[in-house]
């Protein structure tokens, strides 16, 4: 890192956006302990976030674990447009606080999202989600992916391909779960 004080700036944002979510831990930074060449945090151990037996030994709920990482980076990228862009497990832990927490390490990669696409990002998810290829189609030409050509019909026909696998491959998914139990 060149500059430590901009790591814990990012880590001070962060927080804050998660200030109002119990199953988010962000250390504390310790400003009179940091320069720009050190960086000084709370410590929070936590069990890596792949380490399935130990975070079993706790006796967490492993689906709600995925479940408050997948929430977190929604809420990250759909409402914050600022999210942690090295998520590996180094950098995202569990504990047992709360019934099960995320805690998140290093905030030196971080990355943004301007609202246009935030919002057009919505729009591709609550069109897959109504199956609708147009409003997938819409939310991309919003964004800039798509530029709209004359005749949009085999892009229309290949959204509703895509569309169409997307929820074949749900309902194969749901039986699996189904015949698993």
């Amino acid at each position: 890192e060149i500059d430590y004080t901009k790591e814990a700036f990012n880590a001070e944002k962060f927080a804050e956006n998660f200030k109002n979510m119990d199953y988010v831990k962000v250390p504390e930074i310790y400003w009179e302990y940091t320069t720009p060449q050190v960086l000084t945090m709370e410590y929070v151990p936590g069990i890596k976030i792949n380490r399935i037996q130990q975070i079993d030994k706790l006796g967490l709920d492993r689906k709600r674990l995925g479940r408050y990482a997948v929430e977190s980076y929604l809420e990250q990228i759909l409402s914050h447009g600022f999210f942690h862009a090295d998520p590996h497990p180094g950098n995202i832990a569990v504990d047992d606080a709360n019934g099960g927490r995320l805690i998140f390490y290093d905030f030196g990669m971080m990355g943004s999202i301007s609202p246009n696409i935030r919002e057009g990002l919505l729009e591709v998810f609550y069109g897959v989600y109504e199956k609708d290829p147009d409003k997938v189609l819409q939310a991309m030409v919003q964004m800039g992916v798509l530029v709209p050509t004359g005749d949009m019909t085999a892009v229309r026909r290949t959204a509703q391909f895509f569309l169409d696998s997307f929820e074949e491959r749900l309902a194969a998914q749901r039986k699996e779960r189904e015949m698993a139990t």
